[in-house]
């Protein structure tokens, strides 16, 4: 067991913890600098990797904008869609996407209040043609009025009239009927 345990030991010891870096790298030029630094030293940049891998996995790679595949940096085309549109990295590709969904959901708001705008008008106008029509059917509504108690004022005169009329020629009937029981009697007196 003494031997297990000092091989056991051996390969603690062989166990090294991972160093915490000191360092920082230049997206843009690579430099390592320190990690206080807040630019590059070497090209006054402001962004910064946190290792050298990082940085040559990203200056090595890039991201194809079509169909968002992963590809060397030397590809001039997507392998995959034959585009020639690239972002340097992931997070990269990802704000596109955001940028892209934005645009899009803009792009479907000023549609929509484009629509709207187009509804409002032709709402405006019905508001504007009813208005009108009212308008038009009041003007037609008094001319008929007017046209109705003209009627209604003729035909009332025409009715006293026929009233008189008819009373005059009552009398005149009823004095004809007098004349000719008058002139029966005197036929009659006559005759005998």
């Amino acid at each position: 067991m003494a031997k297990l345990n000092s091989k056991f030991e051996l390969l603690d010891e062989d166990i090294k913890e991972p160093r915490v870096s000191t360092k920082k790298y230049c997206s843009k030029c690579g430099s390592e600098n320190d990690t206080s630094s807040k630019f590059c030293f070497e090209c006054g940049n402001d962004k910064f990797y946190n290792s050298i891998e990082e940085y040559n996995e990203i200056k090595n790679n890039k991201y194809c904008i079509n169909c968002k595949i992963k590809i060397k940096a030397s590809v001039k085309f997507c392998p995959n869609c034959g585009k020639k549109e690239f972002v340097s990295t992931q997070e990269e590709l990802n704000k596109l996407e955001i940028d892209k969904k934005d645009k899009l959901w803009m792009e479907k708001i000023n549609k929509s209040q484009m629509e709207l705008d187009g509804l409002n008008k032709v709402l405006s106008d019905l508001k504007k043609e009813v208005v009108n029509l009212a308008n038009e059917y009041e003007k037609i509504e008094d001319e008929y009025n007017k046209k109705y108690n003209n009627l209604k004022s003729q035909l009332s005169k025409t009715n006293k009239t026929i009233e008189e009329n008819s009373k005059s020629y009552e009398e005149q009937l009823k004095n004809l009927k007098e004349k000719k029981k008058e002139l029966e009697i005197a036929i009659a007196n006559i005759n005998k």
